[in-house]
């Protein structure tokens, strides 16, 4: 992105220098592109790396973008160029631009001057930030904002630097047109003000400072470049005191208080990890589902602090990421699993569903020690979870069923027939049968697809207030309830799912809110109608929601990430895991969060026994994929298999990834739509997988091609100079005269 502005910078600086010679001007620039390329060359063992996986992570955003800014967008970015505002997800975050909007007359008459290439930059960074079309593309066809949005503060220091001396110069008529300029948006704001929350107190306070601050500027109170200096110092100190202090504003202040991001990490469950690590030399991973937010406040829904597992140095299914591959998406998308796909950049987890646990290679479960509920809390891990020995104030809990990091499968579903089952019985079918892409062309043994899947009837309870589960219906305070009423008996000994189909929620209009008023018997008055008018139009809600099951002890949560960022539109139906019982409660409760109006078309109810899931597990350990050693980059194992087959590995398919089999390289394949699959045939077999980014050989022959060229570029540039020089001092030379 730097380089993007560069290019354009020279081109600006370029067409505005009347003198420029248009060769010297096409020289510099393929000189640039010269540059640019030997960079790439030298970069590209991380280029290639972090291009495949830009090219395999998911695109799309919870919201899309318009490709030309709307009224909305244009009203927020206002708040951004008066006061130490966000704009999007704190990329925006400039800080200096309250003071340079007040100066944008500054620039312009300055523009009309000689010194065009400041104004220049400035409109082109602020179209840039404007038109979603920009962002969209910066940003790897994303969402709009990005970390590019920082190169428009560069620009904005540099102009009103560059045009200071334009201050001292200005004509009686120029003070007035800034004058008009800095009453015009006095006006704007307070106008705004009254009529729209965007603004707050505080921005329109800091607001009017820096409209003071140009009054001061522009009048002969201010006449010297000490004064100029020490009211710009005052302005900024005073500006990002009030943004960044921890003593005012929060921006810092979360971050600067002593050790609280460690102590956070602290509470985590993840601080038994260690001690199991040194009492389990196998691979094994771990899941939990209690967080801790900075005020110690404690989730005990599936939550994912950031950095948490590389805090701890743990391996669990978990975490947060730049980038997630597309087919990991994909792969909790076929198999309903809400918990993990709120949002597209995280890892969430594999809902404590006992069959994906074991897959997954989830030995281990975490609850907190001696909690009033530990019971319910016990309960989370799902089936075949037995406690041990406590670790640092941790309950331990770990699975009897001998989970591994990988499996030989001897039996085959193509994906074509994979995607024609439900979610329910693609859970199961992934416990006997290994999901091979149709392309790929390998089929092992016919698949095994019965199933035993439950689906529980159940009725609406006398005392739910949602009275249907196939319309609309409004949410008017927070925690109102759908509760169900089913017979226990129906699913013994099974893990209970709820799944909601076409859940969608709107916000409240005008319309709505007048209708409620009325039926409460109040009247609107005029000036309140319109402060709420003006609020949807500017800063309307979004259609996220949050709402939470439970059952049996257990509560889990449903979140509605559209219209965010990171967030996802595409998700409306939505399946949880309500945990094992031995025996059912018969009550499930839905808790909606956020008021608004609400539709579901069908909600659906499944058990699956668990006597099947033990089954297919004992099954599955006995052709487990015994690992010997194990690196980040590197794992041994030895398996075995009675016929042809497939080890399937839990972990996400990745091109870098080769598989050496009894010490001949084998293609390794994508299974079970999202992870690394090694073809083997019968018999014993020594597995070893080596990481290598990808083209990593072919990257560092053209690395160092890149490295001779700048090192060629930089003796032929001083050789010419020292030509050149030598030549000056011939031609100054007496003898020369």
């Amino acid at each position: 992105m730097t380089a993007v502005e560069a290019f354009v910078y020279i081109v600006a600086r370029s067409l505005n220098d009347k003198d420029t010679d248009l060769k010297k001007f096409w020289v510099l620039v393929l000189k640039l592109v010269g540059f640019i390329m030997l960079a790439l060359l030298i970069s590209l063992p991380i280029v290639v790396s972090v291009v495949y996986s830009i090219m395999n992570a998911p695109k799309s955003a919870g919201y899309s973008d318009s490709l030309i800014p709307t009224l909305r967008d244009l009203v927020h970015f206002i708040p951004g160029f008066t006061d130490f505002a966000e704009i999007g997800m704190s990329y925006l975050y400039i800080g200096i631009n309250a003071l340079f909007t007040v100066f944008m007359p500054i620039i312009a008459i300055s523009a009309f001057k000689k010194k065009k290439t400041p104004a220049v930059m400035c409109l082109f960074n602020i179209i840039m930030i404007i038109v979603p079309a920009w962002g969209i593309m910066l940003n790897g066809f994303s969402y709009k904002t990005g970390r590019w949005c920082y190169t428009l503060a560069f620009f904005c220091v540099y102009a009103l630097v560059d045009d200071l001396d334009v201050l001292f110069r200005m004509t009686a008529k120029q003070k007035k047109i800034c004058t008009v300029w800095a009453l015009s948006q006095a006006a704007l704001i307070v106008m705004l003000k009254s009529v729209c929350s965007v603004f707050t107190l505080g921005l329109t306070v800091v607001s009017f400072w820096n409209l003071v601050c140009m009054m001061l500027f522009i009048s002969d109170v201010i006449n010297t470049k000490k004064a100029v200096a020490g009211l710009l110092a005052a302005n900024i100190g005073i500006g990002y005191f009030a943004a960044y202090s921890p003593f005012a504003g929060a921006k810092v202040g979360v971050y600067t208080r002593n050790g609280e991001c460690y102590d956070c990490y602290s509470h985590s469950l993840l601080r038994a990890y260690s001690k199991i690590e040194e009492n389990d030399d196998g691979f094994f991973r771990v899941d939990h589902n209690e967080h801790y937010n900075v005020s110690h406040a404690l989730n005990n829904f599936i939550n994912t602090p950031a950095n948490e597992t590389l805090y701890w140095r743990a391996r669990g299914v978990y975490g947060y990421f730049s980038t997630i591959d597309q087919g990991f998406t994909d792969y909790n998308d076929s198999l309903m699993n809400s918990a993990c796909n709120y949002r597209r950049t995280v890892s969430y987890s594999m809902d404590n569903r006992s069959r994906l646990n074991f897959l997954s290679g989830i030995k281990y479960y975490l609850t907190k020690e001696g909690t009033g509920s530990f019971e319910d809390q016990r309960r989370y891990a799902g089936y075949g979870y037995e406690t041990i020995e406590p670790v640092k104030g941790v309950d331990i809990q770990r699975c009897e069923l001998d989970p591994g990091l990988g499996y030989v499968f001897e039996r085959s579903i193509s994906r074509s027939e994979y995607d024609k089952l439900s979610a329910v019985e693609r859970e199961e079918c992934l416990m006997k049968n290994v999901v091979i892409d149709d392309a790929d062309g390998i089929s092992l043994s016919a698949p095994v697809l019965e199933n035993d899947v439950i689906e529980p009837e159940f009725s609406i309870a006398e005392d739910s207030y949602v009275k249907s589960v196939n319309g609309e219906f409004e949410i008017m305070s927070k925690g109102q309830k759908l509760m169900l009423e089913l017979d226990p008996e129906d699913y013994e000994n099974c893990e209970l799912y709820i799944m909601i189909c076409g859940l969608q929620r709107a916000p409240f209009d005008a319309a709505d809110r007048k209708r409620h008023l009325e039926e409460q018997g109040k009247t609107d008055n005029r000036y309140d109608e319109v402060i709420y008018n003006t609020n949807q139009l500017f800063t309307s809600e979004t259609n996220n929601f949050e709402c939470f099951a439970s059952s049996n002890g257990i509560r889990k949560r449903i979140l509605d990430t559209s219209n965010e960022p990171q967030g996802r539109s595409d998700l409306h139906d939505y399946m949880v895991n309500l945990g094992y019982a031995e025996k059912g409660s018969g009550k499930i409760t839905v808790s909606f969060e956020s008021t608004g109006k609400y539709t579901i078309e069908d909600v659906k109810l499944y058990a699956l026994p668990v006597s099947s899931f033990e089954e297919d597990a004992k099954a599955l350990s006995e052709k487990k994929f015994n690992v010997t050693s194990y690196d980040s980059d590197h794992i041994k194992g030895t398996c075995s298999a009675e016929s042809d087959g497939m080890l399937y590995l839990s972990i996400p398919y990745h091109m870098g990834w080769t598989a050496v089999v009894d010490g001949a390289e084998v293609e390794t394949k994508k299974v079970d739509i999202c992870y690394l699959g090694v073809p083997i045939s019968e018999g014993e077999h020594t597995v070893e997988l080596k990481y290598r980014p990808i083209y990593f050989k072919e990257s560092i022959i053209l690395m160092f091609v890149g490295l001779i060229g700048t090192a060629a570029v930089c003796i032929g540039t001083n050789v010419l100079k020292k030509k050149k020089s030598a030549a000056d001092k011939s031609d100054k030379s007496p003898d020369a005269e």
